[in-house]
């Protein structure tokens, strides 16, 4: 698993003879949707689905229902359970509702749907117990009836890269992208995002994590260059140029970081 998670999936909680299967998937991180992925009829049951899934040793994280629905108070148990590994929060856009769950002494991530979410990111971020801001695409587009796609929502996906790294939080991770047969779309965004300062995906489908998994990660040309720039830097004095290109401290600096990123447990 890497250091830092950078495919999530999701598992429908009324959809028990996929939970393992989740599990073995190569994803980061399995999420027990609660949420959109299960009809109203169904959240009791997804519910007794995942405290039946915990008591059998296995882990997961746990999307809940909003704040304001009625099932989020039963929601709760489900997060208390030792199994909970974190919770996905979302329509998460105001403080006083999401402090709560970080006083349950589990990773929260909230999902940044909605204009208000986006207006008062600063202030979640900023909120103990909050891992690291996910951005719901698909439900701020409805939101705001802005377009889901790259160029729109670039003002957005800057704005959650840069107040993470102020708030010192992990990477933020983006949204879903319904398409999981061809995925090229899914890789353009996945593409995208990691270059917007992102560090995963969320995704809906076992088709998208491999991929998902490469985009996130240095490459082996970047880890070689990374090596070549440290090795460089301890053989040689004063300035130093690699391939023709200045090395000064800021990217001797990436090449420290890029290894040291690859060598994480």
């Amino acid at each position: 698993m890497a250091a830092v998670q950078r495919s999530f999936l999701f598992v429908p909680g009324d959809r028990p003879e996929r939970f393992t299967k989740a599990l073995n998937s190569g994803a980061d991180a399995v999420i027990i949707d609660l949420e959109d992925a299960v009809t109203v009829g169904n959240k009791q049951l997804a519910r007794q689905n995942a405290l039946a899934f915990f008591a059998s040793q296995q882990q997961a994280w746990v999307r809940i229902n909003a704040v304001d629905t009625p099932w989020y108070s039963e929601d709760l148990n489900v997060i208390r359970h030792a199994g909970c590994l974190g919770v996905l929060l979302p329509k998460a856009e105001d403080t006083s509702k999401i402090h709560p769950l970080t006083t349950l002494g589990k990773p929260v991530l909230p999902i940044i749907e909605t204009a208000r979410g986006v207006l008062n990111v600063r202030a979640i971020a900023a909120l103990n117990g909050v891992q690291r801001l996910v951005f719901g695409t698909l439900d701020f587009s409805l939101d705001t009836g802005m377009a889901d796609d790259e160029k729109t929502l670039i003002a957005v996906r800057t704005e959650l890269a840069l107040v993470s790294r102020v708030a010192e939080l992990l990477p933020p991770v983006d949204g879903v992208t319904t398409e999981f047969r061809q995925n090229t779309l899914t890789a353009s965004s996945a593409r995208h995002a990691s270059e917007m300062g992102f560090g995963g995906k969320l995704c809906i489908h076992p088709s998208q994590i491999a991929l998902v998994n490469e985009i996130f990660s240095y490459s082996a040309e970047e880890i070689r260059w990374a090596q070549d720039i440290v090795h460089l830097s301890e053989s040689a004095f004063g300035a130093l140029n690699h391939n023709g290109l200045m090395v000064d401290k800021p990217v001797l600096e990436k090449a420290k970081k890029i290894l040291a990123h690859h060598l994480l447990p």
